[in-house]
């Protein structure tokens, strides 16, 4: 009975010890696939410049320097404020509720706590609104995962490429797809982040505010924005 009992243990130890291998290869695998796509792309944005060389192309090679010093300038505002994730936030908040009236912001907010979203049951003004919204979100568990793994993501390929300057520069890359799509499916948003030089980090949250599936303030109900901003909570 001792020896069944040990061959057991020993089996289920084996197996825990197989999963843990195999999830940590799954792991190492992800990060090189990732590694190597984000080196893709870099290597494509540079090669871009060789357009450079024909007339029929220097918009697009103007367009391409215009985003390396607005990434760069993103980059500056990341480290000046530090709190540049909750800045995006508000600001897409306060698009959402841009045009409500005090009676429109008592509806969403009693919709909110209808779906337990988490914010003052008093009576909130649109300026306290978008205050209590940006923070629950921000301190929402999808957000936190999502954005610590954009952000761990951005600065173990920066760190890896050392790697090459391949990889660093399909940060940039990146970055410019993920403000280009915003551009074409939330112009609003996209200027409103563009006055504060962030539009070039968009992609640290793309993940969640995708999440809203980009509503138009314009022809939204208050119902669609509760839910919008509820989703961004999951």
């Amino acid at each position: 009975m001792y020896h069944s009992n040990l061959i057991i243990s020993r089996i289920e130890s084996d197996r825990a010890l197989a999963l843990k291998l195999d999830h940590a290869f799954a792991g190492v695998m992800e990060g090189v696939e990732q590694q190597f796509s984000t080196i893709g792309d870099g290597m494509s944005r540079l090669s871009y410049y060789a357009s450079c060389l024909t007339d029929n192309y220097k918009d697009v090679c103007t367009t391409m320097a215009e985003e390396d010093i607005r990434f760069l300038y993103g980059i500056a505002q990341l480290i000046k404020k530090r709190k540049i994730i909750s800045d995006m936030m508000k600001i897409y908040i306060d698009e959402l509720l841009k045009k409500r009236s005090p009676e429109n912001i008592t509806s969403i907010q009693r919709k909110l706590l209808n779906l337990n979203v988490h914010i003052s049951k008093g009576q909130l003004t649109k300026a306290g609104l978008i205050y209590s919204t940006t923070n629950a979100i921000c301190y929402s568990l999808s957000l936190n995962a999502s954005i610590d793994m954009a952000i761990t993501k951005m600065i173990a390929k920066a760190s890896s490429a050392a790697v090459t300057v391949f990889g660093l520069y399909g940060i940039v890359q990146q970055a410019s797809e993920s403000a280009n799509r915003l551009k074409r499916l939330a112009p609003q948003y996209y200027n409103a982040l563009c006055l504060h030089d962030l539009e070039m980090m968009y992609f640290l949250i793309e993940p969640v505010i995708e999440k809203s599936r980009y509503i138009k303030e314009s022809n939204a109900t208050n119902s669609d924005i509760a839910y919008a901003i509820s989703r961004m909570m999951r």
